[in-house]
């Protein structure tokens, strides 16, 4: 693909696309901080990445993010209590809402933060893009941003984030880039549509080397 904005350091082709699993043909809900996080991993250590094989779904099942609960008791932030541990032990820093998480707690306390401004959090991001360092944005989905959606940024213009994700969301008014039916979800979500759907629930996600 052809691309005029500003992205990550990081070719299309050698982006380690994933779809999302399902369960009796249906798409399984509430994996998508675990996604960003997988893309994250991909970006910073693909010699891991691929020696994990590649799959969010077998790194969940190993348990190396944490514990593998139903879909539906994310809420309970089981599923990421070793992210912190893990990634500091990578080499990896992660902030959330600019707030350095190096534990459980203190991950749990900066997920539960007030959020930025909007334009804050895209300017944020936009200075990761810049230093070449991983960034995901958390946008509102329903329920006034208590059900939220979080997705790798891989790059911006001046009115749009580029996306990765792992299936579309219904709810979320952004555009599929790339072709139908390939198991590719790079997205064109408006900057519009982010501010639009701020609250103060949401997030953003940065994942930086330390080295």
């Amino acid at each position: 693909m052809n691309f005029t904005f500003k992205h990550l350091p990081l070719k299309f082709e050698n982006i380690a696309f994933v779809e999302r699993e399902k369960n009796n043909g249906r798409i399984v809900t509430n994996k998508c901080g675990r996604d960003f996080l997988y893309y994250a991993l991909s970006y910073y250590r693909p010699d891991l990445h691929n020696a994990l094989r590649g799959n969010p779904v077998d790194i969940e099942r190993q348990g190396l993010f944490g514990f593998l609960v139903p879909s539906w008791f994310v809420w309970t932030f089981l599923p990421f209590w070793k992210v912190p541990q893990y990634f500091t032990s990578l080499g990896l820093e992660l902030l959330i809402n600019n707030r350095g998480v190096k534990t459980f707690p203190q991950f749990v306390k900066a997920v539960l933060s007030k959020a930025h401004s909007a334009d804050d959090a895209l300017q944020i991001i936009e200075n990761a893009v810049n230093d070449g360092a991983v960034s995901g944005i958390d946008v509102s989905i329903a329920l006034g941003g208590l059900v939220d959606h979080v997705m790798f940024v891989y790059g911006y213009d001046g009115d749009n984030l580029y996306v990765l994700d792992t299936h579309q969301i219904k709810r979320l008014e952004y555009e599929k880039l790339t072709p139908e039916g390939n198991g590719r979800y790079l997205m064109r979500l408006p900057k519009s549509i982010i501010r639009s759907r701020w609250s103060r629930f949401n997030r953003v996600w940065i994942v930086r080397s330390l080295s």
